[in-house]
């Protein structure tokens, strides 16, 4: 009777871990007929576009700014992008680098790309007036993802009200603004 009982379990165990074997070696079969996507530098256009962000408090020197914003023009479907570079995984955007804060000041390149925030829409900024919000993290690379943004950044300024939804004015392509003046500042 144990004889039998060991004889038809084992045979039990054996089919399992075939079928198991059989799932995982197709498994890894589809995996390699995958096409795989690598990750590739952002290939960033020519701009003059610049914001420049003034009285930064000191202890945000030596970190990183990113900027993102919405320009009056585009009607709500593209977004604003101010940041020194980046990486893309299948035309999305993997990681973003930030600019670094040096005595109380950063200067941003700006670029304009559609809403999804799509790498390959990615172009040169020539709008006129934007709402902005400058992100700011410890770290130079970041992920664009706005939950990962959210959760990592540490100090964040804005230029948005109500009032003027577009505050941020533009003059050949250039804005300077000053966190004494944001909506939202960066606080000591």
């Amino acid at each position: 009777m144990f004889k039998e009982f060991c004889m038809k379990n084992t045979i039990k165990v054996l089919g399992i871990i075939a079928i198991v074997a059989v799932i995982g070696f197709s498994l890894v079969a589809c995996k390699e007929d995958e096409p795989t996507e690598k990750e590739e530098a952002v290939s960033l256009p020519s701009t003059t576009a610049e914001f420049t962000f003034t009285d930064i408090p000191a202890k945000y020197n030596g970190k990183f700014a990113l900027l993102n914003g919405e320009d009056k023009d585009a009607g709500g479907v593209k977004i604003i992008w101010g940041f020194n570079g980046g990486t893309k995984k299948g035309g999305e955007f993997s990681t973003v680098t930030g600019i670094k804060i040096e005595n109380g000041s950063v200067k941003i390149p700006l670029y304009i790309c559609n809403m999804f925030g799509q790498a390959k829409s990615l172009s040169a900024y020539t709008g006129s007036a934007a709402s902005i919000v400058i992100t700011i993290f410890e770290n130079d690379v970041v992920s664009p993802l706005r939950s990962d943004m959210e959760k990592n950044s540490i100090g964040k300024a804005q230029f948005f009200n109500y009032s003027d939804e577009y505050p941020v004015k533009f003059t050949n392509g250039k804005a300077t603004k000053s966190n004494n003046n944001a909506d939202v500042k960066l606080t000591n």
